[in-house]
């Protein structure tokens, strides 16, 4: 009888080892599987994340882009809409030239053919975004200067829309600040400087004789 009580509890102790012993296998599969949940569900955040940046990135990119493509052609509904007073400052910038329509026309063209408008980063604002850009054009006032007395109209805009012309090359930064409908970009003072080569600052030193 002993020995069968003995034969009896060494099954039940071994049973009772094999139940631990499965349950704990249980229990460590559960652990594995919630742990690459976990780790499921990080890489799946860290993905949004990164494709959200990547689509605000591109996003303001586009936004240059269409930007410099309506500066270089004049596309005046687009300033109209999407820029503070850009319109208006390329309108007195062809005004000041000539009074001939065809003529500023060709000066307008001429003068941003070398634009060229580079994004480089943007940082968040108040109700918007700082945008950092590197732009390179020539200088109007010096591409003239160089012509000697009294170029002609058509030398004067072939100089102009020379590649090989010189060009200033400056880092500047805008505000684009969103709107319930549409984003508004601001232009500062030195963008309006750097898209026109700084011709500006002949203004600016004459301001400070």
């Amino acid at each position: 009888m002993a020995r069968k009580r003995s034969t009896q509890e060494n099954f039940d102790q071994s049973f009772e080892q094999r139940a631990k012993a499965r349950a704990a296998r249980r229990a460590e599969r559960r652990r594995r599987e919630r742990r690459r949940k976990f780790l499921a569900l990080g890489i799946i955040i860290l993905l949004l994340i990164v494709l959200a940046f990547t689509f605000f990135k591109n996003s303001t990119k586009r936004q240059i882009s269409k930007m410099t493509a309506a500066i270089k052609t004049n596309d005046t509904a687009y300033l109209e809409k999407k820029m503070d007073k850009m319109d208006e400052i390329i309108k007195a910038l062809g005004e000041s030239y000539s009074e001939d329509e065809k003529e500023v026309k060709e000066f307008l063209a001429s003068n941003f053919k070398n634009l060229t408008i580079e994004y480089v980063g943007e940082e968040k604002t108040d109700g918007g975004k700082e945008v950092s850009l590197d732009i390179s054009n020539v200088n109007y006032i010096d591409i003239y200067d160089s012509l000697g007395a009294n170029p002609s109209h058509k030398v004067y805009m072939d100089k102009l829309a020379n590649e090989n012309s010189p060009k200033n090359k400056t880092s500047v930064k805008i505000l684009i600040k969103k709107s319930l409908f549409r984003n508004q970009i601001y232009e500062s003072r030195p963008f309006v400087n750097a898209i026109l080569g700084k011709a500006l600052d002949y203004t600016d030193r004459k301001e400070g004789l």
